[in-house]
């Protein structure tokens, strides 16, 4: 079975379209969002709670029954996706400081 997105997949370039949605939402909301967030909320709570929040779009997007419920739940997506990955970030970086050394080699390979 292939899981294919019936209402957007109509030959007409909906699909394409649609998840265009999932990187404008980052371009153009996330990079302002992100910092003012991780400063007011701390960059822990984002992560968790932005990683519910992307993981709820994708399922909205996963049963949206028209083309524009799927395209404005990546769009939400999107800037929540960033927003997570920025989040994560500082944290990482938190981690870093308090250890006296970096830690990127060992864990990015």
């Amino acid at each position: 079975m292939t899981p294919t997105p019936p209402p957007v997949a109509d030959g007409r370039g909906r699909l394409g379209a649609s998840l265009m949605f999932f990187t404008n939402g980052v371009a153009i909301c996330a990079a302002a969002a992100a910092a003012p967030l991780i400063r007011r909320c701390g960059a822990t709570r984002v992560t968790w709670v932005g990683s519910a929040a992307l993981a709820t779009m994708m399922a909205v997007a996963g049963g949206s029954p028209t083309v524009w419920v799927f395209a404005a739940a990546l769009f939400v997506a999107g800037v929540v996706d960033a927003i997570v990955d920025a989040a994560q970030n500082v944290a990482g970086i938190a981690v870093e400081r308090s250890y006296g050394r970096s830690t990127s080699p060992s864990v990015c390979r």
